[in-house]
């Protein structure tokens, strides 16, 4: 999709995606009634993807957790003891930095799908096709999708980790578009796989913040 058109330009919305949302709107599953719902939202009120260059993945610090007795011993007490505890740098390939078109500025950081891993067909591109406002949520798609698959949706990493519908758009979308971007603004954040490939050597004490961590002013 992205290699037929240049970012900030739109494409239409295919065929498939139209009739794969009214098959699902008329399943038996309410889930994915709710998620049809939602994604036909997305096709009415936005009519277009529109080409985003971004940057895919950063380092996230992820706690160690170890029980050399075997018993869960270590599980039960990382209540108490997690925040002092070491940890490992992790590629968070589920996290994407959408750039301006224009400008190439920053303008949100994004969760794409459920999983860490992310999605392997976002993995090395620097531009994808957005069905939304990525400043709030929407789908999300790679060079040549071509079924649902391949399409995830994907959320403000500030707005609320819930099922979205059309509502939480009306109610949540106009408090994070007007949002200004904020980088490493978690305790755990280190920085874009784009910026430092290698892997972070400092910083990995969970007690007290990662070296990039900039708390909100």
């Amino acid at each position: 999709m992205t290699e037929l058109h240049p970012v900030g330009s739109t494409v239409p919305i295919q065929p498939w995606l139209i009739d794969d949302i009214q098959r699902r709107a008329q399943g038996n599953r309410k889930a994915s009634r709710a998620r049809a719902a939602r994604d036909r939202y997305l096709v009415e009120r936005f009519q277009a993807w529109r080409i985003y260059p971004v940057r895919v993945g950063r380092w996230q610090r992820v706690p160690v957790i170890e029980d050399p007795l075997g018993d869960g011993l270590a599980a039960v007490m990382f209540l108490f003891v997690g925040p002092f505890r070491s940890a490992n740098w992790q590629q968070a390939r589920n996290l994407m930095q959408v750039l301006d078109p224009a400008t190439g500025q920053p303008v949100s950081e994004i969760a794409v799908g459920g999983s860490r891993d992310g999605w392997t067909g976002l993995t090395d591109v620097t531009a994808i096709a957005f069905l939304g406002d990525p400043r709030v949520a929407g789908l999300v798609a790679p060079v040549g999708a071509e079924q649902l698959d391949q399409v995830p949706f994907a959320i403000n990493r500030r707005g609320p980790q819930t099922e979205w519908s059309p509502q939480t758009f009306e109610q949540e979308g106009p408090r994070l578009a007007s949002q200004p971007y904020r980088d490493f603004a978690d305790r755990d954040d280190g920085p874009w796989l784009a910026d430092q490939p290698e892997k972070p050597t400092s910083g990995s004490n969970r007690w007290k913040p990662s070296p990039w961590y900039r708390p909100q002013s």
